[in-house]
């Protein structure tokens, strides 16, 4: 753990860290994924705003373990590079400064395209398992085919 009050970061100063951090196992409903290496040593940096904390981590690791959908073994090699600012003042209620998570299970791929619209997100690469490929044995058709007919075609630039 970083004790970010004992930094006495002002407006404007910085600060990069590289933290070790020990990764246990991840259970994730009752199946055990392995993070290697098992010690990490991310890049930490953080800034300092007259009316938060900006936060920059960055750092590798592969996980492996069971897919979540069949079960069979799966991996996945990361690059996690990730950004955020964090308001000091308890009341922010800008948009800009909140992050929006699209939560759920057992949706259909068409409300998470509608939710996707409604929000005026703008998509970007899609993500899909390692499965996302598979057919769906009702449809016929996989995650990967269906899921683009449901957004609006990106404008060429």
């Amino acid at each position: 753990m970083i004790d970010l009050r004992s930094m006495r970061l002002g407006p404007g100063d910085v600060r990069h860290e590289r933290p070790r951090v020990a990764v246990a196992p991840l259970t994730i409903a009752g199946q055990e994924y392995t993070v290697t290496p098992a010690e990490l040593e991310p890049r930490l940096d953080l800034q300092a705003a007259s009316g938060g904390l900006y936060l920059k981590l960055a750092f590798s690791a592969h996980v492996e373990g069971p897919c979540f959908r069949c079960l069979e073994p799966a991996g996945i090699d990361l690059d996690v590079r990730s950004s955020e600012y964090h308001s000091t003042d308890p009341s922010e209620s800008d948009p800009e400064l909140r992050c929006d998570y699209i939560e759920g299970d057992h949706r259909t791929l068409a409300s998470y395209a509608q939710e996707i619209r409604d929000r005026k997100y703008n998509l970007g690469t899609l993500w899909l398992p390692h499965d996302g490929r598979a057919a769906n044995l009702q449809t016929g058709k996989s995650p990967e085919e269906v899921f683009p007919s449901l957004m609006p075609k990106a404008a060429n630039a």
